[in-house]
Order: structure tokens, then C-alpha cells, then sequence
């Protein structure tokens, strides 16, 4: 692997190491499914959340209480567990093919827009891909 010093922070040149996947004309892949980079296995945990907030200058004489149930052990399981959905929605979604298609689209320009590659061009406008014909029902 000839990598230059300069472009060591490229994540382009970094990409364009990766084998590229076949993607069809509407810019999804086709053909080997584990090619290139793909996102698998995905997980995100929290051990304990909690929301700290406070009161400069309230109006609200419910601010305290507020305050203090955030605190209180049952506030914080409550936040730990609005937590643990948000990573679980967030990892559903980047284990999505949309995300898979973007990350699939990057590495098949990468090359265009790193200066060590010999496929590398200054000025790469991207690569264009038809649009996908709505689904009727």
C-alpha cells in the first residue's frame, strides 16, 4: 500500500482502499452483498443517563420539583431508558440500506477525489444515478 503523508487525513484516499461494490444505475448495489465496507453488526449502549438541569432564574414553581425527579433514582432509569431507545432506533437506521447505499456510493467516488489515486480528478462533480420509479399501491 503506497499511501503519502499528505493525504494520511484523506478520508477519501482512506475509502478508495476498500474494494468498490457494483452499484446499478440507480445507485444501489447489485450483485455481491458483503462486498467492500458494510455495516453488520451495530450496537450502542449506555450504562446510566441522566439529565442535569438547573434553575437560574425560574418563574415556574415546578422548576424544583422538576429538578429534583431528573435526579432521583427513578428519573434517571426513566432517562436511561428513553436513552437506550434512541441508540436502538439510531443503530436500526444505520444499519438501514439507505445509509448501506450512501456508504456504498462514497466508495465508488473515492478514488475521484483522492490526489494520490490515479483515477483522481481536482473538480469530480459526483457520480449520477437515475431516479428510482415511485411504487404504487
Amino acid at each position: 500500500l503506497n499511501f503519502p503523508l499528505q493525504d494520511l487525513l484523506n478520508i477519501d484516499c482512506w475509502l478508495a482502499t476498500f474494494v468498490k461494490p457494483d452499484i446499478g444505475r440507480y445507485g444501489v448495489r447489485v450483485g455481491e452483498p458483503d462486498m467492500g465496507l458494510v455495516l453488520r453488526n451495530l450496537s450502542m449502549t449506555v450504562a446510566e443517563a441522566m439529565i442535569d438541569i438547573k434553575c437560574i432564574s425560574c418563574s415556574s414553581p415546578m422548576m424544583p420539583e422538576i429538578e429534583r425527579s431528573m435526579q432521583s433514582p427513578e428519573g434517571i432509569e426513566d432517562t436511561t431508558e428513553v436513552v437506550k431507545m434512541l441508540f436502538e432506533r439510531g443503530t436500526s437506521l444505520l444499519k438501514g440500506e439507505g445509509v448501506q447505499s450512501n456508504i456504498d456510493r462514497a466508495l465508488n467516488e473515492a478514488a475521484y477525489h483522492c490526489p494520490h489515486s490515479p483515477s483522481y480528478q481536482q473538480n469530480f462533480p459526483e457520480l449520477k444515478y437515475e431516479q428510482m420509479a415511485p411504487v404504487e399501491a
